[in-house]
């Protein structure tokens, strides 16, 4: 595996704590992106650690270019930022890992063994996370009192005036709401969308539906054609808003 860091300081000493667990073996220690992809273009590595801020090339374009050049290398981000668009990003990338800098060596430890073994893991916070911003775009808006005479709904901070109707909500104002999933998705698209939502790549849920990655692709493609997904990201979103991650 390969540690990813722009500071010597936190890359160098946890890189020696990860080699001496046994199982894990640091190949290489790096400042930034671009050394990762040296790194990984010069041997076989399984799993790199990878913070996101960093010089030259960050950890988001790493983690996407690696997924480009090197899909079967598992990337698990390590960073003192758990921001929604942090988050987001690194996993629309391809991130299979997410923990932030508070995570322990036993906790980083295990998810560089998951992420070998094409599993997902992700911080509590993290996890946290995203589902309050699932939840945020899913519940359902407080209807707003009506005018006892007209029957409109009061304006917020603004009541009926006589003679003059209330305006509808302009979009702005509305809370975004995440769409429910198409009826017509089969059993086996929902199954593909489920292990996206758990942050599966596509050749670990070709593994664990015991199909070729050919046929995974075909699944995805068809089920973001269907239900109007957009990336990667918006998968995962989807999957934990409907229930199925």
């Amino acid at each position: 595996m390969v540690v990813a860091d722009d500071q010597a300081a936190v890359r160098e000493p946890l890189a020696a704590v990860l080699d001496l667990l046994g199982d894990i073996d640091v190949v290489a220690a790096v400042a930034d992106g671009f050394g990762v992809l040296d790194v990984v273009a010069d041997g076989p590595v399984d799993v790199v650690l990878m913070d996101l801020r960093m010089p030259g090339l960050d950890g988001i374009e790493a983690t996407r270019r690696l997924g480009e050049e090197h899909p079967d290398v598992a990337v698990v981000v390590l960073t003192t930022f758990a921001d929604d668009d942090s988050i987001l990003a690194a996993l629309g990338a391809g991130a299979r890992g997410y923990l932030t800098k508070n995570a322990g060596r036993q906790d980083i430890a295990r998810a560089i063994r998951a992420a070998a073994a094409g599993q997902a893991v992700l911080d509590r916070e993290v996890q946290e996370r995203l589902l309050a911003g699932v939840r945020a775009t899913t519940q359902p808006q407080t209807q707003a009192p009506r005018d006892q005479q007209s029957g409109r709904p009061n304006q917020p901070g603004r009541p009926n005036q006589p003679g003059r109707p209330n305006q509808p909500d302009r979009p702005s104002d509305r809370q975004p709401s995440v769409p429910e999933l198409p009826a017509d998705l089969t059993r086996r698209e929902r199954e593909v969308l489920a292990l996206i939502g758990e942050g599966l790549p596509n050749r670990g849920i070709a593994e664990k539906l015991f199909i070729s990655e050919a046929t995974v692709k075909t699944h995805i493609n068809n089920l973001f054609a269907k239900a109007g997904i957009t990336d990667r990201a918006d998968a995962v979103r989807r999957a934990i808003a409907s229930g199925l991650a």
